[in-house]
């Protein structure tokens, strides 16, 4: 038989009623191309097909696939040849499906593996074998971040490669890492780890101080069963030592604002709340407990002629959206005692020109 490969129009071959019963997945039979009213004669005639059985695989009602079995001669096509042919049909269209799948997956694989290589975040995964947890991959922001080479990681144990070190204060919380990804394979869910502290190796060969913000999280296959940990570590020693400077600025100027007796207040004008510290309770003669937060509790210690002068004053200048404010006025101490106070204070508005909050002195 002649090839007949090529591009050929269905309608050219087929009546409405041959593409109906391929897309119920319903078999062909055609003992005698030209004599059967149901083909094209003189085009199967062209083609030298004078008999043929077709196959077709259909998927809820969709034409998927078909095999053709033409012949050069017409024939009576048997029972057990039209069994045959839908079960190679079957099998073909399994090889094929299966073969789809695989290549889906594979394309699948490639694109995690792609991700994870060049993702900026520091990712490593461990398998699911405690005490163990086996290194199975690491991507390069790991390797650039930790300072280990990845012939140092892959392969190796948690633990072997972040060693727990009673004798040495940057080498305990190791352990702590184990701890989670061991809670994550029990529970499941994702388990954000507390910053903790793991000193590096530097080239020289000194430990190096650095703190990290570390993530565990599984992986599970369609039945809920976990294949692999994924192990994010990022490292925020910048940020660590940022807030550790600010926290000590923070306690040198409460005891410079203490020993020189300051009084500090802030209003949250959105909120209505007034906030004073303890030196600002101290100038009106009261103990924190007693200042009720609000902007009411402070005009209850303006003089009455001072009051509206004040108010005044403040409200012209938030219109104004002016930042820095300087008042001037009396105020009656819980003692009955009457003092002049001044003022300074700063106003932050949003883009709307709206207060936000304001902070004096």
């Amino acid at each position: 038989m002649a090839s007949v490969k090529g591009l050929h129009k269905m309608k050219d071959l087929w009546t409405e009623e041959h593409i109906e019963k391929n897309d119920k997945g319903k078999v062909t039979v055609v003992n005698d191309t030209q004599a059967d009213p149901r083909v094209n004669a003189a085009a199967y005639g062209a083609m030298n097909i004078l008999s043929f059985l077709t196959i077709p695989l259909a998927r809820d009602g969709v034409f998927k696939f078909m095999v053709g079995i033409p012949d050069t001669k017409p024939r009576q096509w048997r029972g057990d040849e039209i069994a045959l042919a839908k079960e190679v049909t079957e099998r073909i269209w399994t090889r094929l499906e299966k073969a789809r799948a695989e290549d889906a997956l594979r394309q699948s694989e490639a694109r995690y593996e792609a991700l994870f290589a060049a993702s900026p975040a520091p990712f490593l995964v461990v398998a699911p074998n405690p005490p163990d947890f086996t290194i199975t991959a690491v991507n390069d922001a790991y390797v650039a971040a930790t300072l280990i080479t990845r012939k140092a990681l892959i392969g190796q144990n948690l633990l072997d490669v972040f060693t727990y070190d009673l004798n040495h204060p940057g080498r305990q919380d190791s352990g702590a890492v184990a701890h989670s990804i061991s809670q994550v394979l029990a529970t499941r869910p994702m388990h954000v780890m507390e910053r903790l502290r793991y000193d590096l190796v530097s080239p020289d060969g000194e430990l190096q101080p650095t703190w990290w913000l570390a993530v565990n999280a599984p992986m599970l296959d369609a039945h809920g069963n976990v294949l692999a940990i994924i192990h994010q570590a990022t490292p925020v020693t910048e940020q660590y030592y940022a807030e550790l400077a600010l926290r000590e600025t923070r306690e040198q100027l409460e005891l410079s604002i203490s020993a020189g007796k300051v009084g500090i207040w802030t209003h949250d004008v959105k909120n209505n709340y007034l906030h004073w510290n303890k030196q600002q309770c101290e100038l009106y003669g009261i103990n924190e407990n007693e200042f009720g937060e609000s902007p009411e509790a402070f005009w209850n210690f303006v003089l009455t002629e001072d009051g509206q002068r004040l108010e005044e004053e403040t409200a012209k200048e938030v219109a104004d959206r002016q930042l820095e404010l300087v008042h001037q006025f009396r105020i009656k101490r819980k003692d009955g005692k009457v003092r002049w106070k001044e003022s300074r204070n700063r106003t932050q508005f949003d883009e709307q020109g709206k207060p936000l909050y304001t902070i004096g002195i």
